[in-house]
């Protein structure tokens, strides 16, 4: 086999090939299916109140101060809502896109830098196509923005240790990229760049550089940042929201955890899953990474990566909170080793060669057996949500696809055709993504979706009903499939209770069903159920007295 064509057209072509693989991928199918919870429902309508209300400083849910997160990420959305003059799901995804397209773009800038262009080439097609990477580019989440940032203060370390000129102004640049990544979600997005420039300069003992960093002028600069982003919701907000913000939700999140406690070894094996399926090829990558160790004029690279995926994993790992998609920013490395060692060895560099096709092989027949199971997934849902409708042609367009696609890239593998195992692969994930985002995610907006619950509201209201909700049962989510911005709640107390429902013979009060015994004591008299629906694991109810 030949190796990779290394010509200046080839590798225009390829870029574009690049850029049109994720362009038609990320945008194409944005406003297929419904927001769906936990998230995407209650950031949407974080940035619909903003515009609806003109007020953009504090964001607020359901007319409430909402603390948990920096305005700077709703001010996105909402300025994609002015832009197409539209609130839908395809602006309020479309910053999102477009900050995972811009990732990709820097993902293969940085490898081109620190490598050369195809591994940044293959780097930024393997991260489209990580699973946890194309999940989140397809989500209202401010993960994927804050990526972004830490990308691009990345590149600017990068270019400020490789470059001859403009080394200070490239430094400047990092902190200041670093700044609008806090202010969008928090201080990961200066520890992740940072964290890894130190350990970096540290263990390759170049005190020099590490003295030459403009740490005072770049720390204005990302102070200044940081007021400019949240001085003025702190102000309006007050010194609850302030704290809330800046305190409880960063130091207070990190040392004692306010939710999803894992344990300290969560990160050593999500982190390989997010980064399916090309994590099965990192073995290989790390072996081919330790032949390459002797080579000097490569080592400092290498261990830039392995620095900035190692140390960041370990810091995460002492948070007592911990979620895949905190790790977002950290996938972009071990693309990056991963198209290492795909550009090396696709060039010639046969070493480890039983490692790339055992993976090869395994993807191939874990295709073929998906393609015969495919068929009975309807089945399967329908069994566990009897309230699905769900098509069968979808499915065996897929079954058909991966089972010709899985005796392909075996075939390749088996004849040694390693660049059309790559492609094939690439092409196959391509093509599940796209006919998942379009066909099978919307079948999935029958229990997923809010919409029919808000649909419901807002026909009863409009016919006069008056609603109230209970305790804090997270109703919010559902205000953007709505006309409203408010649903009141009412205090758990019978009175209270008692008199809402006595005010107007439309008066209604929504409850999650496993909250009905919960507040059953408050009620004086008998209720009817007048919907029922489901909200992912959630089933609502609306009830009225009889």
């Amino acid at each position: 086999m030949g190796t990779i064509p290394t010509k200046r057209r080839w590798i225009i072509l390829s870029v574009i090939g690049c850029l049109f693989f994720a362009a038609t991928l990320l945008f194409v199918n944005l406003g297929k299916h419904d927001l769906w919870n936990p998230d995407e429902p209650r950031y949407t309508e974080i940035a619909r109140e903003m515009v609806l209300n003109h007020s953009y400083l504090v964001p607020q849910l359901n007319q409430q101060i909402y603390t948990q997160k920096p305005p700077f990420f709703f001010w996105l959305v909402a300025g994609s809502f002015k832009l197409f003059h539209r609130i839908d799901e395809w602006t309020a995804r479309f910053p999102i896109a477009v900050a995972a397209f811009l990732c990709l773009i820097l993902t293969c800038l940085i490898g081109k830098r620190l490598f050369d262009a195809w591994t940044g080439l293959l780097a930024a097609l393997f991260l489209l196509t990580t699973n946890e990477f194309f999940w989140l580019a397809c989500r209202v989440n401010l993960d994927t923005v804050m990526t972004l940032f830490i990308l691009a203060s990345m590149y600017t370390l990068i270019l400020a240790l490789t470059g001859e000129r403009h080394k200070t102004l490239y430094f400047r640049l990092a902190f200041l990229f670093s700044g609008l990544a806090t202010i969008t979600k928090g201080p990961l997005g200066v520890i992740v760049p940072f964290l890894t420039l130190v350990i970096y300069l540290a263990l390759l003992r170049d005190f020099k550089t590490l003295r030459r960093v403009p740490w005072i002028s770049g720390g204005l600069i990302f102070l200044v940042v940081l007021i400019l982003g949240l001085a003025p919701a702190c102000y309006l907000g007050g010194k609850a929201y302030t704290r809330e913000l800046l305190f409880h939700q960063t130091v207070t999140r990190y040392v004692h955890g306010l939710n999803h406690r894992k344990g300290f070894f969560f990160y050593f094996w999500s982190y390989p899953t997010s980064l399916l399926p090309w994590a099965l090829f990192l073995p290989a990558a790390f072996l081919f990474t330790r032949k390459q160790w002797k080579d000097t004029s490569v080592r400092p690279s290498l261990l830039f990566v392995l620095v900035w995926m190692l140390a960041n994993i370990l810091f995460l790992s002492f948070s007592k909170s911990k979620r895949v998609l905190y790790a977002l920013s950290i996938l972009p490395a071990g693309c990056l080793l991963t198209g290492y060692y795909f550009s090396a060895f696709l060039r010639g560099a046969r070493q480890f060669t039983a490692w790339f096709k055992i993976p090869s092989y395994l993807l191939g027949i874990l295709l073929v057996f998906s393609g015969i199971a495919l068929p009975f997934a309807p089945t399967l849902l329908h069994h566990k949500y009897p309230e699905m409708v769900v098509p069968l042609f979808p499915f065996i367009l897929m079954a058909i696809g991966a089972i010709l696609m899985g005796l392909i890239v075996c075939f390749l593998t088996g004849t040694n055709r390693f660049r059309g195992v790559t492609f094939g692969l690439l092409l196959t994930l391509y093509l599940a993504y796209f006919t998942g985002t379009r066909w099978i995610f919307p079948i999935f907006n029958q229990i997923r979706s809010p919409r029919a619950l808000g649909a419901e509201i807002q026909k009863l209201v409009d016919a006069g009903y008056a609603f109230r909700t209970i305790g804090s049962g997270k109703y919010e989510r559902f205000l953007f499939y709505t006309r409203m911005t408010h649903i009141e709640p009412l205090p758990p107390d019978p009175n209270a209770v008692s008199a809402f429902l006595k005010t107007s013979p439309k008066a209604a009060i929504l409850l999650v069903k496993r909250h009905v015994n919960l507040y059953a004591p408050l009620f004086h008299s008998p209720l009817k159920v007048i919907w029922r629906g489901r909200v992912g694991h959630r089933i609502f109810l609306i009830l009225q007295s009889e």
